[in-house]
């Protein structure tokens, strides 16, 4: 193979490189964007298991105030109410697992835009 020959060889690799690369450019962006939707979502999903547990809490509280002036009828919705509270916060731990562990979010953060940098 002749110099001629194999600079044009180097010459074809290299612009098909550069079609791959900006291929993977654009899977890039998208998987940031994709990234970022999860952590958006995921940070509503947390807010909402903490709001839940603020209004536990309130619900519970309140629950032991009005025990104790309650008539028969008002004692049945008190003590209704105290079998279903626990029930849903026993619920809410299975919210907040998901896939993104601490491992995960730091992996996240690695790839924000502008950080990658491919080598």
């Amino acid at each position: 193979m002749n110099d001629i020959s194999a600079l044009q060889t180097c010459e074809e690799e290299w612009r098909e490189l550069e079609k791959e690369f900006a291929e993977l450019d654009e899977q890039h962006k998208n998987y940031v964007n994709k990234v970022a939707e999860v952590k958006a979502i995921q940070q509503k999903c947390l807010s909402g298991i903490a709001h839940q547990r603020y209004r536990i809490k309130q619900i519970g509280d309140a629950l032991k105030k009005w025990s104790k002036g309650a008539g028969a009828e008002g004692q049945a919705t008190i003590d209704d109410l105290k079998k279903t509270v626990p029930r849903e916060k026993e619920q809410l731990p299975r919210y907040g697992r998901c896939p993104a562990t601490q491992k995960w979010d730091l992996f996240i953060d690695y790839l924000r835009p502008g950080q990658c940098v491919l080598t």
